[in-house]
């Protein structure tokens, strides 16, 4: 959609008589008005918005024993963030992680 203004800008005349020495210019300005018009997103339009994707992440501790892989953040599905959530702390999960490091 487009949003339109209706600005004034200067305009400048010449108008000569005569030739020779007798050569005369005159010079006058007018005010005309003109459409300045930009194209604006308006109501309903779609536009595409860049968003980013959700991430679910757990942080695990003592696995295994291995205390190498204390404190390491795994990206999971949602189901298997809200199953760690509602575990109790120190209770043992078993999950395959989407990926290492969130």
């Amino acid at each position: 959609m487009s949003q339109c203004t209706t600005r004034t800008k200067q305009v400048k005349h010449k108008s000569t008589t005569g030739s020779g020495s007798q050569k005369q210019t005159r010079t006058w300005y007018t005010s005309e008005p003109y459409q300045d018009c930009k194209k604006v997103q308006h109501g309903t339009e779609p536009y595409t918005r860049v968003t980013q994707t959700e991430r679910w992440c757990v942080e695990l501790d003592d696995v295994n024993g291995n205390t190498a892989q204390d404190r390491i953040w795994y990206e999971v599905n949602p189901k298997v963030y809200q199953q760690a959530a509602e575990t109790k702390v120190g209770s043992k999960v078993t999950f395959t992680p989407l990926h290492s490091g969130c």
